[in-house]
Order: structure tokens, then sequence, then C-alpha cells
């Protein structure tokens, strides 16, 4: 909590006019929100510039109200208890809402001094400060939280039901998932296996909310409404404005309707890559926006609601089957086999081969212990040879593993049964890998999440984080690096958790060096992005510390920056003791973790320095940068919502010049320059018309000549915004050639930017590799061979080269 002590002389001669302005002066300058006001009826006397800014009222806007005004409604209870209970020294502390001139709310941290205390007409001196950023963390750690238990719950539900009751199940997940959600209906539909009719309607309605999907039950696909077609084309989810709900949502050329929704969002749900159902979520009554954290945990419930009904689905055709025994084999969702009396493999399924990665003839006649680790093949022996082909009462049935084709372990559950008078056994091992990682990938996130929350000093955060990865993940080691640059950027270990056995110690990683600068951890501070390395044998920039790290069993890694307002300020790296270890859905989870981690280590040290003047004035700086960064990003998104080629374009060029800059040795500052001129240099493309951007033909020469105005366009639009770097200069150069037969100047050699130079040489390359509308993508090798043969005429050799 932010305190200020007043100077009691101030107090004593505040009636004093020269003594008085220059108090207001003072107050007036000060980085904190600042105002006093009078008992009994609180009504403002005074605010300074920051509480202005930090509103948006005009001073004689803002002294028109008093205190209670401008509390936000919930709040005035607990704001009239806090004053009733004050002690009498009059100063206390609270965290309150208050309403901006824009109609939204601020959570800011009040402190209240009574100046002389406890008297009928005191003046209470308030000094704010803002901490809505940290409230609204807290609210997003709070429903990851939820959000991960809701889907925890439901996949062991799901995993633990019989199968006769995963109907209810079904239902009491989507109301449990709705309520949480705010949606006022949901429902799943399920297509049949010729995508030609629906096929099942599960439905939930909220109280007083009528159903709506169960009539589709049977209906003709194409008789469904608008987003049917739409989320099969794209594959992915897909949420109706509220407007399209209102008034698509029916087929009238099909003969059927459906009663209008507010707002609406259909996730397709996926088996084996195909899309066999829809989950969707509705609201009624008002108009809902759905975030991408709310997308992902829908799409997340549309996947495990997906494997429930696939489950039930194998069991249903194994009792309805004639050929039981075969369609038992070959259905049973799990890894079945048939093990010969010598312990060979004789028979296996489908499932079976797609899971280890076996075509069935290379199984057949191989051993059995070949897929089982070493360390449990005992156990398995002596079950085998302790029934000598009899039938036994008992099943044997135990968790273990198998050992698949590329040499990862999968766990799950082993069943054996005998076949009477043969000598043979029946395996079937269920595959639980995906469930398990479902399991630790959200347990290891809310923990780590409750750890971020928790944590009072940083490096007990960072041990805390290292630690939860090794426990809950599974891995070898995890530590945690920062940059420094004091120190030819040298990546300093801070914290670690795992096997480490001195192979930190033996890092030196500098990203100056010329080879321990260009391993994974160097690129992903370089680039900004995660870097995996599958395999250490197979990476040559990985070698000045492979032998370390085979000596002590790390065999993949993955590396993720720290990223705090666009700028690395460490990482994370994690190693594992087998290749291949991050999958997709590993990596996002890990990415997650350290996006967090980078929210909080800044939280931390925020709060720590919080009291400190120079502290102040580093974060209104820092404040400053972000709301730059934000209007780059925001003109940036502009020109993606209008013209996506241009956009994905601008991107792509982005992280090309970005790896030039870095390989002709430029400094970060520079790099990060040519990446905000990268993400802006077509902006001006803006003022261009739409029909002659994505015209599918080549260009007339007319319409050329006004794609060629886009430079001077872009500069205009930027010129005026005070960036550290010549962004506008870059953007208005950024067509300029060597030998002056660029636009729109028409100048050359040195006297056009470096940092333009290498965006030109990129932006050629890209535009030939990618698609246009009026081509399809020509490669990389186009544009290669055009700025080869052009090097020193229209580009810069050193660039190209």
């Amino acid at each position: 909590m932010k305190h200020v002590l007043l100077d009691k002389d101030l107090e004593l001669r505040i009636n004093d006019p020269f003594e008085s302005n220059l108090s207001k002066i003072i107050l007036d300058n000060l980085p904190n929100a600042i105002v006093s006001c009078r008992l009994p009826d609180f009504l403002f006397e005074y605010a300074n510039s920051a509480t202005l800014d930090l509103l948006g009222y005009s001073r004689q806007e803002f002294l028109s109200y008093s205190a209670l005004d401008l509390v936000h409604p919930e709040d005035i209870q607990s704001v009239q208890s806090f004053i009733a209970s004050q002690p009498p020294s009059g100063q206390g502390n609270l965290e309150v809402r208050y309403r901006k001139k824009d109609g939204t709310y601020l959570w800011l941290e009040v402190t209240g001094t009574l100046i002389p205390p406890a008297q009928e007409d005191s003046v209470v001196i308030i000094i704010s400060h803002d901490i809505t950023g940290k409230k609204l963390a807290e609210d997003h750690f709070q429903y990851q939280l939820s959000a991960q238990q809701i889907l925890l719950e439901a996949s062991k539900d799901f995993n633990n039901i019989n199968v006769e009751d995963i109907d209810h199940l079904i239902n009491a997940t989507l109301g449990k998932i709705s309520r949480f959600d705010g949606s006022e209906r949901s429902w799943v539909i399920l297509l049949s296996s010729d995508h030609y009719t629906i096929s099942r309607v599960y439905e939930w309605c909220g109280d007083g909310i009528p159903h709506r999907m169960l009539e589709t039950e049977g209906w003709p696909v194409n008789a469904l409404p608008w987003w049917s077609q739409k989320v099969q084309e794209v594959a992915d989810i897909l949420i109706a404005p509220a407007s399209e709900a209102e008034v698509k949502d029916g087929n009238e050329e099909a003969g059927r309707t459906l009663p209008p929704v507010k707002s609406q969002l259909v996730a397709p749900m996926f088996l084996e890559e195909k899309i066999v159902g829809f989950l969707g979520f509705e609201t009624i009554s008002s108009p809902k926006t759905w975030s991408r954290e709310n997308t992902v945990m829908l799409e997340s419930a549309a996947q495990i609601i997906a494997k429930a009904l696939q489950r039930k689905q194998y069991v249903v055709a194994l009792q309805s089957s004639e050929d039981y025994y075969r369609t038992l084999f070959e259905t049973t969702g799990a890894a079945t086999m048939i093990i010969e009396k010598d312990r060979s493999i004789s028979m296996v399924n489908e499932n079976c081969c797609q899971m280890l990665g076996y075509q069935s003839e290379e199984m057949i006649g191989k051993p059995l212990f070949d897929l089982i680790p070493a360390s449990r093949t005992a156990a398995l022996q002596n079950y085998l040879d302790s029934f000598g082909g009899q039938p036994v009462e008992e099943k044997f049935q135990y968790m273990t593993q198998i050992i698949d084709k590329n040499e990862r372990h999968r766990k799950g559950a082993m069943h054996i049964d005998t076949i009477p008078g043969t000598g043979k056994s029946v395996l079937t091992f269920t595959d639980l890998t995906e469930f398990n990682r479902i399991d630790r990938a959200l347990k290891t996130a809310s923990s780590i999440n409750r750890a971020m929350i928790n944590a009072e000093k940083e490096t007990d955060l960072l041990r805390s984080v290292c630690g939860l990865i090794v426990e809950l993940g599974g891995y070898a080691l995890a530590w945690v690096g920062y940059l420094r640059p004091d120190q030819q950027y040298k990546v300093q270990p801070i914290a670690n958790a795992g096997t480490d056995g001195g192979y930190l110690a033996k890092l030196n990683i500098r990203l100056t060096d010329e080879r321990r600068g260009r391993g994974p951890t160097a690129r992903a501070i370089l680039t900004s992005q995660p870097v995996v390395t599958p395999d250490f044998k197979q990476d040559s920039s990985f070698r000045p510390w492979l032998k370390d790290a085979l000596r002590r069993g790390f065999k993949s890694s993955m590396d993720i920056p720290l990223v705090e307002n666009d700028k690395v300020f460490g990482v994370i790296g994690i190693c594992a003791s087998e290749v291949d270890a991050f999958d997709d859905q590993e990596q996002e989870l890990l990415v997650n973790i350290a996006h967090n981690l980078a929210y909080a280590v800044m939280a931390l040290r925020t709060r720590g320095e919080r009291n400190q003047t120079a502290r102040d004035l580093e974060k209104s700086l820092a404040k400053m940068q972000r709301i730059l960064m934000q209007s780059v990003s925001a003109l940036a998104a502009a020109l993606s919502t209008r013209d996506p080629y241009t956009a994905e374009h601008q991107k792509k060029v982005v992280q090309l010049a970005s790896a030039i800059a870095a390989e002709m040795g430029l400094s970060r500052d520079q790099i990060e320059g040519i990446q905000v001129a990268g993400n802006l240099h077509d902006i001006g493309k803006i003022h261009v018309p739409l029909e002659i951007l994505s015209k599918p033909d080549q260009l007339t020469d007319i319409e050329f000549s006004y794609v060629k105005t886009h430079s001077q366009s872009g500069y205009d639009i930027i010129k005026h915004i005070e960036f550290p770097w010549p962004v506008a200069d870059i953007i208005l150069q950024h067509h300029e050639r060597l030998d002056g037969s660029g636009y729109p100047l028409g100048i050359s050699g040195d006297e056009i930017r470096l940092e333009a130079r290498i965006i030109a040489v990129a932006d050629v390359v890209e535009a030939m590799a990618a698609h246009r509308p009026y081509r399809p993508a020509l490669g990389i090798e186009p544009g290669l061979e055009e700025i080869t043969q052009h090097k020193g005429i229209l580009y810069d050799p050193a660039v190209v080269e």
C-alpha cells in the first residue's frame, strides 16, 4: 500500500497564499493522483493533473462531484463502512472502483488523511494509485484455475463413467460449462457417418430458456443454419456476432427455421481429424463476447466430449456386432494383440499399429518383450509363466508402459487373459498417454499459477516454477536465466530444478560469442520466439554443449524467451531425457507458463519498488513505451482487418528482416527498430482502394502508380509519432534502390538508410515467395535469384549476402 506523508509545516501554513500556491504547484506535478474534499458532504475542493488525466474529467467537471458520486455502486457500502470505522487519527487505506468520464471503472488503491483529524470541517486528502492491472491479472489467474479445474473434472468423469451413463454426463457437463461461461443454452449435434443427417442432439438450457436444437435431430445436414457449412469449411471455431445470429440463423430454402439468438459460438468436434459434430453455446437475453481464453476452454470441452462419444460408439458397435470377436479385436479403442506360447506376437489390430507406429507385418513374429521397458519385463514374465497357458479365474491387469517405434514410452493399462486350450493370450493395452498429459498439463498450469499469485520474492518464484515444471512435467531439468547486457550479453542462470550436475555452470552463453551465441537459447532470445530442439545430436548449433548434455542424459530441449513490453529479459530452458519430448500441446502449455512467469516477475518488481519515486518515473516511461507499441499494434491490426494479404506479408517481412539484421551483427536496438518499421512498412496501403489491393489480375499502370503512393502515405501517417527509431524514414525509403531507380524519392547508395535497405531485400524475397491475389506463391528460389542477379545494382550486397 502506498503512503504519502504530509509535511507538518505545510499543514500549518496551508492558508498562507504563497504557501498555498506553492503547495498546489508541487501537488499538481506529482505523478500520483491527489485530491482533497471537505467533510461532511465530501465535495471535491482540489484535484491535481494526475487525477484529471487518470479519470478523464476537466477540472470544472471533477470539482462538481463529491467523493461518493464517482464510487462504483457496489462499493459505496464498503466505503461508508470504511469511513465510519476510521480511528481518531483519521488515516486509512482502501481499494475501490472509481468511474471515469467515459463510463468505465478503474480500481484504485486510496489513502485518506484528515487535516486536522476528527473534526466536523476537516479536509480529507486522498492519494490514489491505479491497481486495475493487478486486479485484472488476479481475475485472469483465477479464471484459468477455475477453467482448468472444470476441464480436469470433466476429463476424469468421462474416463471413469460407465458407457450407459455418458448421455446423462454430457448434459450435466454442458450445464456446468455453460454456467461457468455465462451462456444460457448449449448443445451437441452429432452427424451421421455419411454426414447427410443429424444422428443425435444433446441440449442444456438455463432456467426459463426453451429448447431450440432438439428438434433438429433427424434433419438433413443441409437444413442446418448458416454456420454449419462455414465451420466445416474453416475447420475451426466460429463466433457469430449478434446481427448474424439473429438474422441468418435458419435455412428457409430447406424449409427449416430456428428461433433467433443474441450471440452464438460453434466449435467443431473432431475424431481422427474428421468433423463428427458441433458444440454450441448461445445467449438469448443479451449479446455476449467470447474471449480467446473462453474459446480455448470450449474447444477443449468439445474434444473431451468427442472422445467420450467415441468410446460410447465403440461399445455400442461391439454389442450389436454379429461377429463379436472380430469386432472386439478391431474396435475396442485400445491396442490389442494375440501372444503365442513362445511370447511372440501373432496378430495385432489397427489401433495397435496406429498407436505404436508399426505396420502389422512388422509386428507379426516380434517378441512381446521387445515392446516392454527392461524395468518392467520381470513382472510380466512371472505372470505368463505362472499359469502355463491354462485359464485363470483372476485376470491380469496393471499400469505399465509400451515402447513405440520412435522409442517413446506410452503409459496405460495392460490387460491379459488366456484363450483356453490354446496356450495363447489376448493382450489389450489402453493408451492413457493423452489423458495423463491433459491431467499433468492442467495440474502444472494450476500449480504454477498459484505459485505466481502467492510468491513474495522473485528468486523464490523462479525456483518454485522450475521445481513445478520438473515435478509435474516429468522433465530432467528446468532453469531460468537472465540476460546481462553489461556482461557482453551473457545469459546468467538464476534458478533451476532437476538434474543439473554442473551443466548450467558450463553453459557460458554470450550473445556476442561466435559459437555460443548461436545456439537454441541465444536464438530464442534474439528472435523473441520459442526454440525447440527435438534431438541434440541432429542440431549442429548445439555442438558446444552436446557432450555435457548427453553425459547427463539430456536429449532434447525447449527454450522460451521471457518478454516484457516486447523486450527479452531472460529465458526458460527445459531439458528432457528423451528425443521429441515437446509436442504441439506441450509447447503451448510451456509458452503460456513463460508468458505468465514474465508477467509475474514484472509484477513482483513493480510491487517491491512501488514506494520509490525513481521507480514511479520508470513506470511512467514504461507505460508510454507500451502505449506507443500498442499504437503500432493497432495500426497493424487496422491493416490486417482491411487487407489480410498485406498484414501477413508484413509479419513475414519482419521475421526475415530481423534475421538478416541479426546475421549482419546489428545492435538489439536497431533490430527492434527494424521490427517496428517492418510491422508498419505497408501501412500506407490503407489509403489504396481495396479493389486494387485484392485484384486477382495484374495491375494496370495507373493502378500500380496508385499502389506506389503507399510509401509516402505511410510516412505521412507515422511521421508525427515520436519513435526512438527512424521508423517514418524507413517506411518512406523501403522501395528505394541503390541505383536511384526506386520510389518515391529516387535516392541512391548511402542516402538510403541501412534499415530500409534490409527491409527492401526482405520485402522482395517474401513478396515473390508468398501467395498474392493475382498469382499463386512462387517459392523462395525466384526471390533469391532476383536479389542475387541485382546485387550491387538494386540491392545492398551486404544485405543480400
